[in-house]
């Protein structure tokens, strides 16, 4: 139980640095304006307004690596398949975007397709760590062992 709950942990963490670095990304592709208050949305809903399609593509490829590494991390951490532990990361992720979204308008595709990213990204990110375990060692930690 102290194995799931620190790997969710270990998830969140290292999903929240790769959103990060890659978010950077677009950042230095795409300053802003000087004097700029990241932190008004009205500034940063003028700043997307006029924000090119490359930077919105640079900010999905991030939350969904994000969300993929997260659930990556956790299921590597856990040592087994955990299709549960790929959901909560996703799930997390994807409120922490609708709660973003809801913050500051972004265009509606853009919105649609964050969305839809996280919980598909996150179980791949899962099923990607099944392929690093050992053989004997890939029965569902969801499940009870097999006697």
């Amino acid at each position: 139980m102290i194995r799931h709950f620190l790997a969710i942990v270990v998830g969140l963490i290292i999903g929240g640095v790769v959103i990060a670095a890659i978010e950077s990304i677009s950042v230095v592709l795409n300053p802003l304006p000087p004097g700029m208050n990241a932190a008004d949305p009205e500034e940063m809903q003028q700043f997307l307004a006029k924000a090119p399609i490359s930077a919105f593509l640079i900010v999905l490829a991030a939350h969904s690596m994000g969300a993929f590494s997260a659930a990556f991390a956790c299921g590597v951490f856990v040592r087994r398949p955990w299709l549960t532990g790929s959901l909560i990361l996703g799930t997390l992720f994807l409120a922490a975007g609708v709660a973003n979204l809801w913050m500051i308008a972004h265009p509606l595709w853009f919105a649609v397709f964050d969305v839809s990213l996280y919980l598909p990204a996150a179980v791949l990110g899962g099923k990607c760590a099944e392929l690093t375990l050992p053989p004997g060692s890939r029965q569902p930690s969801d499940q009870a062992p097999a006697a």
